[in-house]
């Protein structure tokens, strides 16, 4: 028992050297402006969402985004019904939205769901958009929102996140909890990011990504245009993605190539007999010019 209190606080201690950079990102918004935008652009949005039995919600999402002051020419919504058994469907449809359904009992999940809306997307709109807003069926948007987005996105970023709240703040301590980790992860660690010109952390709602993202990786890694789409989906939903294929059939330089066209940071576990969990999750290494032990991070410590 004594062994594995020692090995769980080992074990903490080495998240909580980790994660205590974030601690500098608090004093950064009130020490540094965000640069002026540029003019913004009339650039056209597909909205995706993937639904699953949210009948009950969708109707207000889609009502939030038909109620956007950006124009709503340049907006078009597009719904998933993802193994449904109930009327989102026809919610959907009835609010406005254009409606796929989708049943398949054996890839389950957000990015699934969304690699196929895009696939129908490419097949039905073979001009494209600028760029893909993802939302979960419960969202609801300030009236705004897609004209906020449209202007940090017109400055040239690829990928743009946004700030998310709790409709529910007051009902519990658990949406409490939610609602102020939200404002955390906006406030003082995507905008501290932004403000220091370094990436911003997407989760699984409420952000917008660019065409190019799509089509900077097809230049390099040709053929596999469904894996592509496959893993981006995963990534922007907060999911996770394990390749497993024969050697030399391109994994690592298919992840280097979404690692530079997504932004984020890449590394590699080559998993041979005498792997040990200190070369996933990194070690503590005493250095003996200090005499301080040095937290050495694993390959599991990045973004992809």
């Amino acid at each position: 028992m004594e062994t594995l209190k020692t090995i769980n606080f080992v074990i903490a201690v080495i998240f909580f050297v980790c994660y205590t950079y974030q601690f500098l990102y608090i004093p950064v918004p009130w020490l540094r402006k965000a640069r002026p935008h540029g003019p913004a652009k009339d650039n056209r949005y597909a909205v995706l969402i993937c639904a699953r039995n949210e009948q009950r919600v969708i109707g207000d999402l889609i009502a939030s985004l038909r109620g956007q002051t950006y124009s709503q020419g340049l907006l078009s919504i597009f719904v998933l019904a993802d193994n449904c058994t109930d009327d989102t469907a026809m919610v959907a449809r009835v609010a406005g939205a254009n409606v796929y359904e989708r049943f398949n009992q054996v890839q389950v999940g957000k990015g699934y769901a969304l690699q196929e809306l895009l696939e129908h997307l490419e097949q039905d709109y073979p001009q494209g958009f600028d760029g893909y807003f993802v939302f979960d069926a419960d969202n609801i948007l300030a009236p705004n929102y897609v004209e906020a987005m449209n202007r940090t996105f017109s400055d040239g970023h690829d990928i743009v996140t946004s700030f998310r709240n709790s409709k529910n703040y007051g009902d519990n301590w658990i949406s409490a909890g939610y609602a102020l980790w939200f404002l955390r992860e906006s406030r003082y660690l995507n905008h501290a990011r932004f403000l220091l010109g370094t990436s911003c952390a997407v989760s699984g709602t409420g952000f917008l990504f660019s065409r190019r993202v799509l089509e900077e990786t097809e230049k390099i890694i040709v053929g596999k245009r469904d894996k592509i789409r496959l893993i981006i989906m995963a990534v922007l939903a907060g999911g996770h993605v394990l390749l497993d294929d024969l050697p030399g059939v391109g994994k690592t330089t298919l992840l280097k190539t979404l690692s530079i066209a997504l932004g984020c940071t890449s590394k590699r576990v080559q998993f041979v007999p005498d792997l040990l969990p200190s070369d996933i999750c990194g070690m503590k290494i005493y250095n003996q010019k200090t005499g301080d032990f040095q937290v050495v991070e694993g390959p599991v410590m990045t973004n992809l």
